[in-house]
């Protein structure tokens, strides 16, 4: 409610600001650009007229506008300051959705108070006209991605409670029974292969030895003669053996060098 409340006073700041402008600048509306003329020629003529563009498509908007309430230039200024308006909440929302609502205050804001909108008021020009446009494409594609996230968002939560109830879920009699099934066999695999390795032992002891095969053998003793076993020894000598010296003793007046 809070958030509601301040999105309505700020686009009661946006209008409220441009209608004191309008109310208080003292400007009268210029036809600068001859789209004022053109829309008056095109308001009374008959036939199809072919359009090409927005420029076109300001032209047929006034033109019908000046059919409805006459073809007076001030009507024009309320035209554009209704434009502008506009424009101006819509970009607010659309930037809002989009990237947030600091970011939709501080654009919507610094367009506000851009000295080139106000002017544009008093000038009969598509330039609010083109706005208004880009606005709506900026709400429309931030109505697309706010839905496309809560969709998203909500198949997580969705996902999430799912498997928090199957984890909830009691054991049913099939499950009981599998679970019973899976540790009958493991207990049968390890007292299979407790009793093979206890016959292996016992195998042994009595002289016999399974090979890779699968086959029993039992062992016998070598009847042929065989070498003795190797006994280690240690080589020495019976006599003390002196450090051989092999530095020879000259006298101190035997030089060699000289």
């Amino acid at each position: 409610m809070r958030k509601w409340l301040l999105n309505l006073l700020w686009i009661c700041i946006l209008g409220g600001s441009r209608v004191l402008y309008f109310w208080n600048a003292g400007k009268t509306v210029a036809d600068t650009y001859g789209y004022f003329e053109q829309a008056v020629e095109r308001a009374w003529e008959n036939g199809t007229v072919s359009w090409a563009g927005l420029g076109d498509a300001y032209i047929w908007t006034l033109s019908w506008l000046f059919r409805l309430m006459g073809d007076r230039i001030e009507l024009v200024g309320v035209y554009q300051l209704t434009l502008q308006i506009l424009w101006l909440i819509l970009l607010f929302a659309g930037a809002s959705m989009l990237l947030g609502r600091r970011a939709g205050f501080l654009l919507s804001g610094v367009l506000m108070i851009l000295p080139w909108s106000m002017p544009t008021i008093f000038v009969v020009s598509p330039e609010n006209y083109y706005m208004l446009h880009f606005s709506l494409f900026l709400v429309i594609l931030g109505a697309f991605c706010s839905k496309k996230k809560n969709h998203r968002v909500t198949e997580m939560t969705a996902a999430g409670s799912e498997n928090k109830k199957m984890e909830r879920l009691p054991e049913t009699g099939s499950d009981k029974a599998a679970t019973e099934n899976k540790e009958a066999g493991k207990n049968k695999e390890t007292t299979q292969e407790g009793q093979e390795q206890l016959q292996q032992a016992v195998e042994k002891e009595e002289g016999y030895v399974i090979t890779e095969d699968g086959r029993r053998v039992k062992l016998f003793d070598n009847p042929l003669p065989l070498p003795p076993k190797h006994v280690k020894k240690n080589m020495g000598f019976d006599f003390k053996v002196s450090k051989d010296d092999f530095d020879y003793q000259v006298e101190d007046r035997d030089d060699f060098d000289v």
